[in-house]
């Protein structure tokens, strides 16, 4: 409450914030960080922060793309799958 210069209704407001949706107060406290610091996402911020930045920015592409990959690749399968599902079981619709 002192340290971030707020009164005691406005520390209330901000705990039943926090009680009400716990991830979502933290994910808009580091927004908020980010945005007062002038970084325009988490990357940035991380690559900046970071003592070799450099090596940083390479882990977090080599993390997007291997996940981008994984997600190509699932949506594939499942869509292969359901293309295998209609063609063995084709839809015949009800003789009146």
């Amino acid at each position: 409450m002192k340290t971030k210069g707020l009164t005691r209704e406005q520390a209330e407001k901000r705990y039943g914030e926090f009680l009400v949706d716990p991830d979502g107060f933290a994910l808009a406290a580091a927004e908020a960080e980010r945005k007062e610091k002038g970084y325009k996402n988490w990357e940035e911020q991380a690559i900046a922060k970071s003592d070799d930045p450099e090596a940083t920015r390479a882990r977090i592409e080599a993390f997007k793309n291997k996940n981008r990959t994984r997600g190509i690749i699932i949506m594939i399968l499942f869509s292969a799958a359901a293309v295998a599902n209609s063609v063995m079981n084709p839809y015949v619709p009800p003789v009146n």
